[in-house]
This record gives C-alpha cells, structure tokens and sequence, in this order.
C-alpha cells in the first residue's frame, strides 16, 4: 500500500501542474501582447475625411519596457511613408521619426489591452490615438483624432490584422 500513496501523489502533482500550465496558457502569447507585426485592413477601416491607404503595415517590438514601433504605409496616390519610434509607456514624450504630423508621441498603458498615444509638433498636441487590442489579441483598432500638418481635422478608425 506504501507504494500507491508516492505515484498517486506524483500524478496528482502532475496533472496539478498541467491546470496551472493550461491556465497561464503554456507557451501561448501573452494576452494583449503589442508586439508582433500587424496589417492594415483597408477595407474595414475609415478615414475621415478620406481617402485612406493604399495599405500599411505595422511592426511593434519590446525590449523589456521599451518599445519600437515602424510604420510603413502607401498613401492613396502611391507615395510611401515609413515613420519610427522608441518609447515606453510612462507618458512622457519620445521622438518620432518620419511622422508628417508629430515629432514626438507619449504612450501610456490605460488598461492591459488598451494604450493611449498623443502626438505632438512643437509641443502642441496635435493627435489622439486609442490603440485597442481584441480579446484574442488577432486584431487591433486604433482611432485617431486630431489636426494633421496641413491643418485637416481627421477622424480615423483603423483596422489591423495580426500577420
């Protein structure tokens, strides 16, 4: 009878430990990770006012707390834009390379899936971003609103696809 009590236990220890595994999902993503790459889905996206891209494509990375973020996007008459940033998410603002509207951004984590951005030129805010990750972290909506270079009011909502 002593022997039954050790493997009884053992497997109970184990299937214990694969509750906490299945729990924690494994080696599964971490739910509402950012990073990874992300495609933009023009058609259930708007822009107003319009037109929107062509396409863009969205590659998020972190290094511990920090993030670097590329964005490559082919407006609607064929010119691309790539803009960059290295940030963390503390609200305090970083540069941002390549933006034809901002040259520095603040991030800052709201909620485990939810980060707000807002762009600034010459310290002016100029753009409000919400970005939003679904529950099963396959797409992201981002809406912006603000005043672009130009002077244009926007009211976009963009759709990404998890690559």
């Amino acid at each position: 009878m002593r022997a039954i009590l050790p493997v009884t236990a053992g497997i109970a220890v184990m299937a214990l430990l694969g509750v906490v595994l299945a729990a924690r999902g494994g080696s599964a993503p971490r739910p509402y990770s950012f990073a990874g790459t992300w495609e933009l889905n023009v058609n259930k996206s708007t822009y107003r006012p319009g037109p929107g891209p062509k396409s863009a494509l969205l590659n998020v990375e972190y290094d511990g707390a920090t993030r670097h973020s590329s964005l490559e996007t082919i407006a609607d008459d064929g010119d691309m834009v790539r803009s960059e940033y290295v940030a963390v998410e503390d609200g305090k603002d970083y540069p941002i390379k390549g933006s034809p509207n901002a040259d520095t951004i603040a991030l800052r984590r709201v909620a485990p899936g939810t980060i707000e951005r807002i762009d600034k030129r010459r310290g002016q805010v100029v753009m409000l971003l919400t970005l939003r990750l679904s529950q099963d972290g396959r797409s992201m909506n981002i809406t912006q609103q603000g005043v672009t270079a130009s002077g244009d009011m926007v009211s976009n909502t963009m759709i990404y696809e998890r690559r």
